[in-house]
């Protein structure tokens, strides 16, 4: 019998037109010059169903890629080596069900008790023997060591196998990342931007050495811009904290509340729109009895989203990085900074700051949160990087690359106390810093937002009226319910 293994190892290395042949030797490649009938290309087919048909996950893998395999054996398609590099990153994107599922098994065939038995099991494993099970189960790993190519039609159109291939290729890196807040950079500027489902499993550095997992436990959507992801250890005996994620700005009309966020960005209290939207089905998350000490981190705009739900959650969030965030507005964080310099002597916050020199994000807003803090228990830091390339580097990469993963290419100065203070305060910083914040005010608070509202709401109106769905929204049907409430 073929294994599915073997198509993997015949598709590495093969041009995307080859076509993969099954003959008694094996899988092979033939070269797209050369001619195949039908009946070779459905017998690829049919072995390769063969293989993948006892996977756990093999008809949701199957949906998500839109991969319809009975479909190609009727028209006698070519196998292309893309369609197994298609399966093998299904399978390597590994999710907490797929653990609880013996060969064969799905879960509608089980009971929910079995669910919940199983389910408790897996969470009583210590971190070291839950990563042990997570690698035996993937057992094809088809990850492409260069950056996978984008496609023109990924702007207009969701494709979740592109999304799934970028978002594995980032968390290779996590082994091999020298701090934990490198982690949390990757997952705010590159892993979040790749949509994830509930149960999807991340790897992070353990505080005891090696790789332990997050478990993906709820995505929030507002609508209106603002996703956050709450991650929560898998293991029971994690000493890893609950952990909340802000997703940035979006450029792809394919992407979730991709023009949202663009207005988030130009309103003139940045972000204001986005977490008023999402603000009650964070406060239903943040009811729950386990999120009573949790790390939250955001990048760019969802720096912003993170700032302001600071302000309502600041009790509950006992660390907060920021990477290359604007500011918000003077009344909001001066209402952070009075709830938390009024908190016990007992409770314990840090808040750190990263940004990039070079990067204009961050000139813009009035206050970041941490202004006025005075509350000795809050540790408060700002880091600056400084590149030596930063001449000849891109405005997009200064602000949105991971900076944190190579210590050697860049200096870092940090900064605390008086100084500080004065860097979270956009009047203190100088007159190029508030010249891009007049300058955001002016054209994009007056005219763009407006302008690009309107055009979005005409657009999206008339695409509604005839059944068309352009724009994706974030916004689930639980949220809708807690909104609703």
């Amino acid at each position: 019998m073929t294994t599915f293994n073997a198509f993997v190892q015949a598709s590495r290395g093969a041009h995307p037109h080859d076509r993969l042949i099954v003959s008694d030797e094996g899988v092979h490649t033939r070269e797209s010059n050369a001619p195949s009938s039908g009946a070779e290309n459905k017998a690829a087919w049919r072995c390769f169903k063969q293989a993948i048909q006892n996977h756990p996950r093999c008809q949701e893998i199957c949906l998500r890629y839109q991969f319809h395999i009975d479909r190609h054996i009727a028209r006698g398609d070519p196998f292309l080596p893309e369609y197994a590099e298609m399966f093998g990153i299904g399978v390597a994107d590994v999710h907490l069900t797929d653990l609880i599922l013996g060969v064969g098994e799905t879960l509608r065939g089980l009971f929910p008790w079995d669910i919940t038995n199983r389910m408790d099991a897996l969470r009583r494993l210590s971190p070291q023997e839950f990563a042990r099970k997570v690698e035996e189960l993937n057992v094809a790993r088809f990850i492409p060591a260069n950056p996978p190519r984008d496609r023109w039609h990924q702007f207009f159109v969701p494709d979740h196998f592109r999304k799934d291939q970028h978002r594995l290729r980032m968390l290779q890196q996590v082994p091999r990342l020298p701090q934990r807040d490198a982690f949390l950079e990757l997952l705010c500027k590159k892993v979040v931007q790749h949509e994830m489902d509930k149960g999807t499993l991340v790897p992070a550095p353990s505080p005891q050495g090696g790789i332990e997992y997050y478990e993906v436990v709820k995505k929030v959507g507002s609508g209106a811009g603002l996703v956050a992801y709450m991650f929560q250890p898998v293991s029971v005996h994690s000493t890893l904290k609950p952990l909340l994620i802000f997703r940035p700005t979006q450029f792809h009309l394919s992407s979730e509340d991709a023009v949202p966020t663009l207005l988030n960005d130009l309103e003139r209290n940045i972000g204001h729109t986005g977490y008023l939207a999402a603000k009650p089905a964070l406060d239903e998350l943040m009811r729950n009895a386990n999120y009573q000490d949790i790390e939250a981190a955001g990048f760019s705009l969802g720096g912003v989203h993170l700032q302001r739900f600071l302000v309502d959650h600041y009790v509950k969030v006992t660390r907060a990085t920021f990477f290359n965030d604007p500011s918000i507005d003077v009344h909001t964080a001066g209402e952070y900074a009075q709830r938390v310099n009024q908190l016990p002597l007992d409770q314990r916050i840090s808040l750190v700051f990263y940004r990039t020199i070079g990067d204009r994000c961050h000139y813009f807003g009035h206050h970041h949160v941490g202004k006025g803090v005075t509350n000795p228990n809050v540790d408060m830091r700002l880091v600056e990087i400084y590149y030596d390339r930063r001449n000849v580097m891109s405005a997009r990469a200064l602000h949105s690359e991971p900076m944190l993963q190579d210590p050697g290419s860049h200096v870092a100065v940090s900064y605390r106390g008086e100084q500080l203070q004065a860097h979270l305060d956009t009047s203190l910083r100088g007159v190029e810093v508030e010249w891009y914040e007049n300058l955001r005010q002016s054209i994009g608070g007056q005219i763009l937002f407006g302008l690009l509202e309107l055009i979005y709401n005409v657009v999206k109106a008339i695409l509604d009226l005839f059944g068309f769905e352009l724009f994706r929204s974030s916004l689930t049907l639980e949220d809708r319910s807690i909104i609703r409430v």
